[in-house]
């Protein structure tokens, strides 16, 4: 079972007292649910969001936007970037073993995606081993398309070899 501190001051903070009732119930669910890990980025559909809240499905997407600078969302992925405030994920080699383990399973795009929209916010932009991972799943990916790209042209020549084989068969010129 895992355990999330909330801080009883958020009910102080003034971007949480200006959010709709819907919107401070969506906040918490986020930080509290069971997928909530380390690093922040975890996959949640907007289905299981629905089910486990009972939040209208049509209301969702505004409370996402309303949730903005806080919360962000890609494909069916969440990250909420200052869930580390209270982890401190550097100060321990098993939390940053944890964190490393837990941000390689995120898809490069949607890792990409989300220092796009953090951007004004440095905390994730400058971590150097977010930073690092998303430079190794890059080369993976340029390696993974250098293969594939090699592999269609051993298929290209294979097939032109096969052609020519059937051409000399059949006596076609």
């Amino acid at each position: 079972m895992k355990t999330r501190i909330v801080h009883t001051k958020v009910w102080k903070d003034s971007w949480f007292v200006s959010l709709s009732t819907e919107a401070k119930f969506l906040w918490l669910y986020l930080l509290t649910n069971e997928r909530i890990n380390i690093s922040g980025m975890y996959e949640l559909t907007d289905r299981e969001i629905v089910f486990d809240t009972s939040i209208d499905t049509s209301k969702l997407s505004s409370l996402k936007q309303e949730l903005s600078g806080k919360a962000f969302f890609c494909e069916s992925w969440v990250y909420i970037p200052n869930v580390d405030k209270y982890n401190s994920y550097k100060n321990s080699p098993k939390n940053e073993k944890a964190f490393i383990k837990e941000t390689t399973l995120v898809p490069l795009n949607v890792l990409q995606h989300f220092i796009e929209d953090t951007s004004n916010d440095t905390s994730i932009y400058t971590d150097p081993i977010l930073l690092e991972i998303i430079n190794k799943k890059s080369e993976i990916r340029n390696k993974e398309s250098e293969i594939k790209n090699q592999e269609s042209k051993i298929d290209k020549k294979e097939l032109k070899k096969v052609k020519e084989k059937l051409y000399e068969d059949m006596n076609w010129e």
